[in-house]
């Protein structure tokens, strides 16, 4: 499909037509993306990534609809049609992977991901290098309605690729959030419910902080000698608990949903 007829089936769709024809060339767009879905998805499984790879579905007729009239551009230029996400521990892992998907200078025949980073199901080396045509948008430092997370806009292959780079906790969210939008449509966009969407923004702002605390104590053992010990012990200790705490917020949450359903 050229530009100019993807960009009318985007105004059909943002009219609100849906007959035969018009589900036709939305089958034939998705057809068109395939191929770039399959070769960066062969690209992070050979970069060893495949034990944190999980395929998102392609975006919907709904979502694309709504993206449409929320945002007003034009369905070519929409970067998120297909896509993937990528969970990883914390946010060092979200930073180094970001720069090994992205930036050159982590490319010199293999890349090295740092110490702190290596654990079961992570690529302590990768063997491919970065991608040459990248877009960041970090959400960590511009959040969404309390959306947390980096996307890595991939265009090496035709089509744009989204690639979401989520810590775990950010994961937890985002999955919370998408059923309180099930539930509250608009949620994900700073409208629906407001009691929902005061607990998740706040919620949001806990996990940032809990988090950066982490980064710290992470970074203060590496810097530090044995004299340290204790207090770095008893600053796990306290991350411990923060993470109890969070635990219980999301289960608050998930109890509050369950009550506005009943």
């Amino acid at each position: 499909m050229t530009k100019s007829q993807i960009n009318k089936l985007g105004k059909i769709l943002r009219s609100g037509r849906s007959d035969e024809e018009t589900l036709r060339m939305l089958d034939a767009l998705y057809g068109e993306y395939e191929p770039t879905a399959q070769m960066i998805s062969r690209n992070l499984v050979e970069a060893r990534l495949g034990d944190i790879l999980t395929q998102r579905p392609t975006k919907s007729l709904l979502s694309i609809v709504a993206k449409l009239r929320r945002e007003r551009g034009q369905l070519s230029s929409m970067q998120d049609i297909i896509g993937c996400r990528l969970v990883v521990r914390d946010r060092f892992q979200q930073a180094d992977l970001e720069n090994h998907l992205t930036n050159p200078r982590y490319w010199d025949g293999m890349i090295g991901i740092s110490s702190r980073s290596e654990q079961p199901n992570w690529p302590g080396r990768m063997t491919v290098p970065p991608f040459r045509d990248t877009v960041v948008t970090d959400r960590n430092r511009s959040p969404r309605s309390g959306y947390r997370a980096v996307h890595v806009i991939v265009r090496d292959f035709g089509h744009p690729y989204e690639i979401q780079i989520r810590t775990g906790l950010q994961n937890r969210w985002a999955q919370l959030a998408e059923r309180s939008d099930d539930l509250f449509p608009g949620t994900k966009y700073g409208a629906g419910h407001a009691g929902v969407l005061d607990r998740l923004v706040s919620l949001s702002e806990r996990i940032a902080a809990f988090e950066l605390d982490e980064e710290h104590v992470v970074l203060q053992a590496d810097d530090t000698g044995s004299w340290a010990d204790d207090l770095l012990s008893r600053r796990f200790d306290q991350l411990e608990v923060q993470s109890g705490e969070l635990d219980g917020e999301f289960r608050a949450i998930e109890a509050y949903l369950r009550t506005l359903q009943s």
